[in-house]
């Protein structure tokens, strides 16, 4: 809002001549109006907090600035950093006979991103949310796609040995135990035509704590 001052013509230019506008006084200098006095010139701007709106105190350890960014070191105890991608594996027995099922669990996330699976041998991998429906599952046949929220995380047939299944986009997967836990479920199904194990290794990037 604009300042209405009064005129000057023949005032005092040795700052006896003032004008209070809104909590500020203005001195005529005789050249200019400025400000002095006024409670806005004692105003000290307050530390902001989660209740205070105000200013951030730059302690130039875990709050710095320069060249007009500032920057956090952390331990604030506000955020979590992004987890790089790991891999998991889960192997059968050493006596997992051709044509039939094994059910294995590897320790994981409790919720992730699936990136890709690499298979060592000719095999049917599935993965589950819980063990109720890596059971209801059993006999479900590999021509036979799962029924949505059957609790089919992902599954892929591999036919040479070492295959690389890259999932495009990543799958979404979680665990669905009743306390939820890092579990993830598979059923590995031998389709290498001998006795022999199978590992599976899974590329997992992390989405819950």
């Amino acid at each position: 809002m604009a300042i209405l001052f009064p005129d000057t013509a023949g005032e005092a230019t040795d700052g006896s001549f003032t004008h209070t506008d809104g909590g500020l006084t203005w001195i005529w200098n005789g050249t200019s109006w400025r400000s002095s006095g006024g409670t806005l010139d004692t105003y000290l701007l307050p530390t902001a907090s989660t209740t205070v709106l105000g200013g951030v105190k730059v302690d130039g350890t875990t709050i710095t600035i320069s060249n007009g960014v500032i920057s956090s070191s952390g331990g604030g105890g506000g955020g979590t950093s992004l987890g790089s991608r790991q891999t998991f594996t889960a192997n059968t027995s050493a006596t997992h006979a051709d044509s039939t099922d094994e059910l294995l669990s590897v320790t994981g996330f409790k919720s992730y991103a699936l990136l890709k699976a690499t298979v060592s041998e000719p095999a049917w991998v599935r993965l589950y949310c819980d063990t109720a429906s890596r059971t209801a599952d059993a006999t479900r046949s590999i021509t036979e796609d799962p029924a949505p929220g059957a609790g089919v995380i992902a599954e892929f047939i591999t036919t040479t040995s070492g295959e690389t299944v890259l999932l495009t986009p990543g799958v979404f997967g979680f665990n669905n135990d009743a306390t939820p836990s890092t579990n993830i479920y598979l059923r590995v199904q031998n389709r290498s035509g001998t006795t022999q194990q199978i590992s599976t290794t899974l590329t997992l990037v992390q989405l819950e704590a």
